[in-house]
């Protein structure tokens, strides 16, 4: 016989994000431990390069717009756990069609931007940067995921 456990990890979405799919949310939580957490580890869903929600800005085509785009896009996740991106652990970076010559400095320059602190600090998580044949949608060029660890005391 199997007892009924509660559930450890709790799902969000965003409050801006009205285009919510009935399958997915941009975000998983899981406060640890279970009992007393004192930490949250924080998931998002891959996050592409779309316009942030509920603007009338329409789909950029550049890699560099895009890239910005779901960066800004992981940070806003990462908020609504109560984090930062000087509290991402992992990122996980998927681009179609990669090509480092032509998109090298543009990343480089969107992830510095992303992790500097204001004071000349730059936040180095880990990461994997892979290269696929396509994303959920033919206009995605880049998709980012981030794990995160929040301190709750």
């Amino acid at each position: 016989m199997t007892s009924k456990s509660t559930p450890v990890v709790t799902i969000a979405n965003r409050a801006d994000n009205t285009r919510q799919s009935p399958t997915l949310s941009d975000i998983s939580i899981v406060h640890f431990p279970p009992n007393n957490p004192t930490l949250a580890f924080l998931h998002t869903s891959g996050q592409v390069g779309s316009p942030p929600p509920n603007t009338n800005n329409p789909f950029p085509h550049t890699f560099r717009e895009q890239a910005s785009n779901a960066f800004a896009n992981v940070a806003a996740c990462l908020a609504v756990g109560g984090a930062t991106s000087r509290d991402i652990s992992k990122l996980t970076i998927y681009i179609v069609d990669i090509n480092m010559e032509i998109m090298r400095d543009d990343l480089i320059e969107v992830i510095t931007a992303f992790f500097n602190d204001g004071e000349g600090q730059v936040h180095k998580p880990p990461s994997s940067l892979i290269g696929v044949a396509g994303l959920a949608d033919g206009k995605f060029l880049i998709e980012v995921e981030a794990e995160a660890v929040v301190s709750l005391v």
